[in-house]
Parts: structure tokens; sequence; C-alpha cells
């Protein structure tokens, strides 16, 4: 652990993220989350939940939109 880095814990455990590596972190939770709500909207409209994992690329739900597409 160093200054600046940032701690989260809950009751599974303790993470440390790297001071140089956060903002990468947060885009990559923040991809995360976009996806999974893109999901969930796909399914409401009537899309299967297999289709939807697929379109949305729920094997690396980290990926930018650009990065999904190419």
């Amino acid at each position: 652990i160093n200054p600046g880095d940032m701690i989260v814990g809950d009751d599974n455990g303790v993470l440390v993220i790297p001071k140089d590596k956060l903002s990468d972190v947060i885009q990559k939770a923040q991809n995360i989350k976009a996806t999974e709500q893109m999901i969930i909207a796909a399914i409401r409209e009537g899309m299967s939940l297999e289709a939807a994992r697929k379109k949305y690329r729920y094997d690396q739900p980290w990926l930018s939109e650009s990065e999904k597409t190419k």
C-alpha cells in the first residue's frame, strides 16, 4: 500500500487499487455497469438473455463500446 492508493473493502475482503491504475479500474467498472444495463434493457424489450449477453459481449463486459465492435 502506497500513499494515494485506493482501499476498498466489504464483507468479502479488502482490495488495494494502485494510484496509477485507478482511472483504468474506474473506467472498466463503469463499462461493466453499462454492459449490465444494456443487457437488462434488451431483455425488457423482449430479447433473450442468451442473445443479449452475446450482443453486448457479456464475456468481456469491461470493454468499451468501441472495443466491443472491433
